[in-house]
Order: structure tokens, then sequence, then C-alpha cells
């Protein structure tokens, strides 16, 4: 008669492999979303950017912050129709400390002209 030293263990790896797969899968959808944030505050700032870049070249417009909030929703890519999204892009005369100050079409030679989208 033969002895068993090893029992045998059926259904032990579905077991171990559920256990790290679901760390695997948290993992990855975490870097995901990483990823995602990166990309989001990446098209806000360049959106900004540009629309700062339009509002400076087009100040003797008589629709300067119209024209320069449609110009940011161009470069948003859709962004701004995300759910549970507070859109708001504001165009403004702006101190050196980027403090509003007044209307972005007052604005003269040298002076600021920000665009904040929250």
């Amino acid at each position: 008669m033969m002895l068993r030293t090893q029992q045998r263990r059926t259904g032990a790896y579905v077991v171990e492999f559920a256990f790290v797969a679901a760390i695997l899968v948290l993992f990855l959808f975490g870097v995901f979303e990483y990823c995602r944030y990166l990309f989001v505050k990446q098209v806000i700032h360049a959106s900004a950017r540009e629309g700062a870049r339009y509002a400076v070249v087009n100040t003797t417009t008589t629709n300067l912050v119209t024209n320069t909030q449609n110009q940011v929703l161009k470069r948003m890519s859709g962004l701004d129709k995300v759910p549970k999204c507070n859109y708001q892009c504001q165009v403004y005369l702006a101190d050196n400390a980027g403090n509003n100050i007044g209307n972005a079409a007052d604005a003269g030679f040298g002076q600021y002209i920000a665009v904040q989208i929250d």
C-alpha cells in the first residue's frame, strides 16, 4: 500500500489568483485614473494658455471676453460637458498678482489679461 505524503489542493490556485488579480486590477485602474487626471489638468492649462494668447492678440475687438471664452471652449475637447463638471471661464484685466481689477476689454499695452478656468 502506498501512502500519499502530499494532499492535492484542487482549486487553490483559483482562489490565490482571485486575490492577486483583484489587487492587480485595482492598481491598474488607479494608474488609469491618475493618467486621466493628468490629462484633464493638461487640457485645462493648455486651454487657458491659448485663451490668454487669443485675448492678448485681439484686445481691440468689441466682444473680447465672449470671443476668448469661445476660443477656450474650442480647445477644451469636450471636457466642459462632462457630468458633474461646473465649467466656468473668466476673462479679466489682472494685476501682477493675478487679481481681477476690471474688464479685459479695457486692457492697455503692457497690462495683464487673465483667463481663469474653474
